[in-house]
């Protein structure tokens, strides 16, 4: 009997021991966003592999530029060419590493976001289409000037319900997200590539800008003392144009800046009222 009870023991012990780990949160854990920890490497593959790509779509580079208290809409892509599916962790915060959070992130319906603290994660795994699945939020910069950093961490997964080294992720390099306020008209560039109407705007009560790349934007008019009126978001139309309707506002006779900030450029404009 001894023997007997002795053997089922070593038996379980076997079974417990050359189990897998355990099956996946397939809800995602925040707090995976910095270079400098684990990343998803205490419960997926070790260490970041650069066969999962993680970005953010319509921005080319590292850095983009917001005004305080703008609102725009991101999509992080994230990408691999064998993996059936992708969880993902996106977080904004005042240093590359650090944990302080800066502005404010939420998830767009339908994009298979969830709100884990002040941080995003899928979910539940997201299938890949075409060798990508894409997760969209949005983010608005806080009141305060000064440099914050976009940051996410993507895990393109094999679906076989365990947390194991078959799951492949990898960190974005972080964007640079400068908020900074337009303090007058004069800061804004004298050469742009929208040709604003009518000049000068007079009693019109619509504005309108040729000229304009494919984007969402959000459109902000400022003063000469560096006043803002938010506009709202818009895109143009088939022609490149964009029409504001101005009919609700009281603009003193003056000079005034148009600006425009898309996902990946920001541009500007003067008109005259």
């Amino acid at each position: 009997m001894v023997t007997t009870m002795m053997a089922v023991a070593l038996s379980l012990v076997s079974v417990l021991t050359s189990a897998p780990r355990a099956v996946a949160d397939e809800g995602g854990k925040n707090g995976r966003t910095s270079l400098t920890g684990a990343g998803c490497g205490d419960c997926h593959g070790e260490f970041a592999t650069p066969s999962t790509a993680v970005s953010i779509e319509g921005v080319a580079g590292t850095t983009i530029a917001m005004s305080p208290g703008e609102t725009r809409t991101f999509t992080v892509v994230v990408a691999h060419t064998t993996q059936a599916a992708a969880g993902v962790g996106i977080a904004v915060k005042t240093t590359t590493s650090g944990t302080t959070d800066a502005g404010t992130l939420s998830p767009v319906a339908g994009s298979g976001l969830a709100k884990k603290g002040a941080e995003l994660t899928h979910s539940a795994p997201k299938t890949m289409v075409a060798g990508a699945a894409t997760f969209s939020f949005t983010y608005t910069a806080p009141m305060a000037e000064g440099l914050v950093y976009l940051r996410a961490v993507g895990n393109a997964v094999d679906l076989d319900g365990a947390e194991t080294a078959s799951d492949v992720w990898n960190w974005m390099q972080p964007i640079t997200i400068d908020v900074k306020a337009t303090t007058s008209v004069e800061e804004l560039g004298s050469t742009v590539s929208q040709k604003v109407w009518p000049q000068p705007l007079n009693d019109a009560t619509s504005l309108c800008v040729t000229g304009v790349a494919p984007d969402v934007y959000s459109a902000v008019i400022v003063n000469a003392v560096g006043e803002q009126l938010p506009l709202g978001t818009h895109q143009p139309d088939g022609s490149g144009m964009i029409v504001f309707d101005l009919s609700d506002m009281q603009l003193p006779k003056g000079v005034y800046g148009l600006i425009l900030h898309g996902s990946n450029t920001t541009t500007t404009s003067r008109f005259v009222k």
